[in-house]
């Protein structure tokens, strides 16, 4: 069986770091920048992708516009530090989860989000 494809859209060493030890059975390709994330998107496909909403070159619900305009089938898992609200970020429930930096709760979530992603993909 073929690994998951994950992309992680992250600049913070350490988060990016986290979400590659808990996906660790996956195939990550993981960028600093949405432009990157972007322009690997242009020619690749993944499962789920994992992104931060205050990159270098995006800020806030933006960064999320931007991708999910350009690929609205894209399953998106909004990993970031913003309230989990993200006013501005349209919510589908079946392509969309939140994960909010700082949360007691965080590696527990990004667990549970991590099964549901091998069950979608299996």
């Amino acid at each position: 069986m073929e690994p998951s494809r994950l992309l992680l859209i992250e600049d913070e060493e350490l988060s990016a770091l986290t979400i590659k030890r808990i996906f660790r059975f996956a195939k990550v390709t993981h960028f600093t920048t949405l432009s990157e994330g972007m322009s690997w998107l242009d020619y690749n496909e993944c499962d789920l992708c994992i992104l931060d909403l205050n990159l270098p070159d995006s800020k806030g619900p933006d960064t999320f516009q931007t991708i999910s305009k350009a690929h609205p089938f894209l399953r998106i898992v909004i990993y970031t530090g913003l309230p989990v609200t993200c006013s501005g970020c349209p919510i589908r429930p079946d392509h969309v989860h939140f994960a909010q930096k700082g949360d007691p709760q965080l590696i527990e979530k990004l667990r549970e989000i991590g099964k549901l992603f091998d069950r979608a993909v299996a």
